[in-house]
């Protein structure tokens, strides 16, 4: 009963707009993960595109608002393959990195599944994010380990090994894709470079 009542008051919570005098009809629950962060994400891509800082700003919070809510409509032991990695991003961007590190553990027993370097990526992210950096680092060697990789998870290998190594963020290593193995360049030239698996410099166009 205490579970239905919960379950009642997030929908409630849900549907109602943002905003005090909004009069954005309300929506019906998602029917699924992948529904739901479409969803979550909506008030931060439309204040990207035509508001203020402070309109991204609050956009942020109600993508954290909406992510959250709407993770916990959901149990990721019911789902599998695109919905659960949608779960997990649902829960990363409720700012529940333990909860995301979870579902992704579990979208990756599957051998074949077919985002696993989104999914990996997403999990060097959440390990960082907790400073569990010796969790990260075999999931960073399996990535590099592909022959091509994306820009996202270079830059997230990338912070991984400003990590280890306690130095500042090296962005601007980064201008473009096209430099992105730079990142792969400049971890080859460190002493103890904490990733040690074999590095590919080719990466996706």
């Amino acid at each position: 009963m205490r579970y239905v009542c919960a379950y009642i008051l997030i929908a409630f919570a849900l549907l109602l707009p943002p905003l005090a005098g909004a009069q954005t009809p309300a929506k019906k629950l998602p029917k699924s993960p992948t529904e739901a962060l479409a969803r979550a994400l909506e008030p931060l891509r439309k204040a990207y595109k035509s508001g203020t800082f402070e309109d991204q700003a609050r956009a942020y919070e109600e993508q954290k608002r909406r992510a959250a809510g709407y993770a916990s409509l959901f149990k990721a032991e019911r789902l599998k393959g695109k919905e659960l990695l949608s779960l997990a991003e649902l829960f990363w961007y409720a700012d529940q990195p333990a909860n995301t590190e979870k579902a992704l553990l579990a979208y990756l027993k599957d051998p074949s599944a077919p985002e696993a370097a989104r999914a990996r990526t997403l999990l060097v992210r959440s390990y960082l994010s907790r400073k569990k950096i010796e969790e990260a680092l075999p999931v960073a060697e399996i990535l590099l380990d592909e022959p091509t990789y994306s820009g996202d998870t270079l830059t997230a290998v990338q912070d991984l090994i400003d990590a280890q190594r306690g130095i500042s963020p090296l962005r601007g290593c980064l201008p473009s894709r096209k430099d992105a193995p730079e990142v792969v360049r400049f971890c080859r030239g460190q002493t103890g470079c904490p990733v040690r698996g074999r590095f590919e410099t080719s990466v996706r166009p």
